[in-house]
């Protein structure tokens, strides 16, 4: 009957169900599709022809481009056009970092300072001080040589500018111990003065945990050795430490120790408090040689100095792996683990890590420092 009257095995495969129904069910279908769209997009609020329309905190609905919603929804960058505007070469997460610094700081700030045709992200001339936004995509070596970050701030010491690198999963992550960074350099942090302080040994390992995941930016790793200040009775500052390790040195001696992590709580900047704990460590345990790194992507190493520590060269520059966002240690990728997880022994690591779609992204090494008595 069906093939009588419209020509079709079924009605809705006729071209007279198609003209009268066709387009309701093609909108249908795309209003389910533009549903879902929106549960995993929560900032589009809508669309027309050729934007969405996503809301922004600080200036509401704004239109954006679906092309270019799509590019910025596929590296993780801000979506606002008035944050990050199009026409700009400066990443959205850029644009936000220099408000936070602007915010901390009220001195004159500069956005793409150049130097020798090189841009440094956010500049404070009253304070020789640099910032560079480090995007996970964009500065790894997708496409960045591997010594582009050390270059950067080697540029920037020829002409007596500190040059502190922002990793963008830091940013994301961590971004209350970024501001501490940044308030600390600027010398906005609430001080206290260490004499106000009172030493204590730790050996619990939840406080020493807790405390370096929310303070310092490499977090935590397990030590013997702890000392804490307390003020009031509140844990504000830390320093621990452990026997040096014979990956680092082969031929480490008996009263050799390192300095594995130092910090003091997020806002805080406490006066003479590294001397304090280092004293302590030195009456305790008499050690014959400290040794200890300085990430030089955000630390200039004048703490050691000033502990007198003595500086010893400079490490190459070093790769992490972008995986979920996130720079991973490349020491968990090594070949014989991926090997041995039952990857092809033929590949080499980064072969193996490329066919997985993870790629490296490089610091800018470390300055090794050395106490000696």
């Amino acid at each position: 009957t069906s093939l009588t009257k419209w020509g079709t095995e079924h009605f809705r495969q006729s071209e007279e169900w198609k003209n009268e129904n066709g387009d309701k069910e093609k909108q249908k279908r795309k209003d389910t599709i533009f549903k879902h769209f929106l549960e995993k997009n929560p900032n589009v609020v809508g669309q027309d022809n050729e934007n969405f329309i996503v809301n922004c905190s600080v200036h509401g609905d704004i239109k954006l481009l679906k092309a270019i919603f799509s590019n910025r929804k596929i590296i993780g960058t801000e979506l606002c056009a008035k944050c990050n505007p199009v026409e700009s070469n400066i990443s959205g997460k850029e644009v936000l970092l220099s408000k936070l610094i602007g915010e901390i700081y009220d001195g004159e700030l500069i956005n793409s300072y150049k130097i020798e045709r090189k841009e440094i992200d956010v500049f404070l001339p009253e304070l020789n001080l640099g910032f560079e936004f480090n995007g996970l995509r964009w500065h790894s070596e997708l496409f960045k040589n591997k010594n582009y970050h050390l270059d950067k701030t080697k540029l920037c010491n020829k002409y007596g500018i500190r040059l502190i690198h922002i990793f963008e999963d830091d940013f994301d992550n961590k971004l209350e111990i970024v501001k501490s960074i940044i308030s600390n350099v600027v010398q906005k942090s609430e001080k206290i003065y260490a004499r106000k302080t009172i030493v204590k040994k730790i050996n619990k390992k939840d406080i020493i945990k807790e405390f370096l995941i929310k303070n310092h930016l490499q977090g935590f790793v397990n030590t013997n050795i702890n000392y804490g200040l307390y003020y009031n009775d509140e844990l504000v500052s830390l320093m621990t430490f452990m026997k040096t390790r014979k990956v680092l040195d082969k031929n480490v001696k008996e009263g050799e120790y390192e300095l594995i992590r130092f910090c003091n709580k997020i806002g805080m900047s406490v006066i003479g408090g590294a001397s304090k704990l280092f004293k302590s460590f030195l009456i305790d345990y008499q050690p014959k040689k400290v040794l200890s790194y300085c990430d030089i992507s955000w630390a200039n190493g004048g703490l050691y100095k000033k502990l007198g520590f003595k500086g010893d060269g400079i490490t190459p520059p070093n790769y992490s792996y972008v995986i979920n966002k996130i720079r991973e240690n490349r020491i968990n990728y090594q070949k014989h683990k991926l090997v041995k997880r039952g990857f092809d022994i033929n590949l080499t690591e980064s072969e193996i890590m490329n066919g997985l779609g993870y790629y490296r992204i490089y610091n800018c090494g470390n300055e090794k420092f050395i106490y000696s008595i």
